[in-house]
């Protein structure tokens, strides 16, 4: 017996792979435009230019990344890769975009991580959309998709007034609040058109987050 479970036990030990441990991240987001002078503020105001940063940070030192951006349609999904894949120079990923309308359904958007890109995207109602923060539902890791930052509307909102008209607007806070993968944001704010960017870490087996 002894002779024979010697082997076993080493195949089997030879056998176990260890498994890649999932890390997790935090991401944390701030409008650059509001470190910038009163100028400067007025000046993007008027152009309608939105900026957002957004930091990934973690034990993410060397891991490849890539960063897809999805184009939502009436519930359907457009994926396309936007960029090549990367590595993590650091423990922190920089992403900064700035939006800009340029017809009633086009948008430019710029786009640095950490290459530089401009694109023009077309997208119902660009006057109407903003960027905004994509607040995660749970702890984020790197084993799942993590979303970076949104271009779209707010949530169509009737309210009644006391002369029974009806007010009808925008409301993005419940969007930027609603802690929902932007996937969901269809179905959850009838969200018709919009964009958002989400990061792979392609060194580590990814399952959906959704």
């Amino acid at each position: 017996m002894k002779t024979i479970f010697i082997p076993l036990f080493a195949l089997w030990m030879c056998s176990i792979r260890p498994a890649t441990a999932q890390e997790p991240v935090t991401v944390s987001f701030s409008n650059p435009v509001l470190q910038e002078s009163k100028f400067i503020q007025a000046s993007t105001n008027l152009q309608g230019i939105y900026a957002l940063e957004t930091l990934v940070t973690g034990k993410i030192a060397g891991k490849r990344y890539r960063l897809d951006l999805v184009h939502v349609a009436d519930g359907r999904e457009n994926r396309r890769m936007s960029m090549n894949e990367s590595v993590c120079a650091s423990d922190t990923l920089e992403f900064f975009l700035a939006s800009r309308p340029v017809g009633a359904d086009s948008v430019c958007i710029a786009l640095r991580s950490p290459i530089e890109r401009i694109c023009t995207l077309g997208i119902t109602g660009t006057d109407r959309c903003i960027l905004m923060e994509t607040f995660p539902e749970q702890t984020p890791t790197t084993d799942k998709a993590i979303p970076v930052a949104a271009f779209c509307q707010g949530e169509p909102i009737e309210i009644p007034l006391p002369d029974e008209s009806v007010f009808r607007g925008l409301h993005y806070c419940s969007v930027r609040d609603g802690h929902l993968h932007p996937s969901k944001w269809h179905e959850r704010f009838k969200l018709k058109d919009y964009l958002y960017f989400e990061i792979y870490f392609t060194d580590t087996p990814t399952t959906e987050n959704k």
